[in-house]
């Protein structure tokens, strides 16, 4: 299957962002996990995407400062 049938579309995720006055969305799979930045509103804004359960299970990890990191639950488990 293309790409573009397997994310959600671009014009959705800003109009949701903006809708909420927030800069960072997060969501579950859509076969293309991982951290997606674009300029937004003179910034930038971030969309991650976490993994399937079966074979690219993620989770997100939120850390003091802001700072975010995508995991594979394995990672998580072994080196917290």
């Amino acid at each position: 299957k293309s790409e573009s049938i397997m994310d959600v579309e671009q014009d959705a995720v800003v109009a949701t962002l903006r809708a909420h006055g927030v800069g960072r969305l997060v969501h579950g799979h859509t076969h293309r996990p991982g951290v997606h930045e674009f300029p937004l509103e003179g910034a930038y804004a971030r969309r991650t995407v976490l993994g399937d359960w079966y074979e690219l299970d993620s989770l997100l990890v939120c850390e003091p400062g802001g700072r975010q990191r995508l995991l594979r639950v394995e990672d998580w488990l072994q080196y917290g």
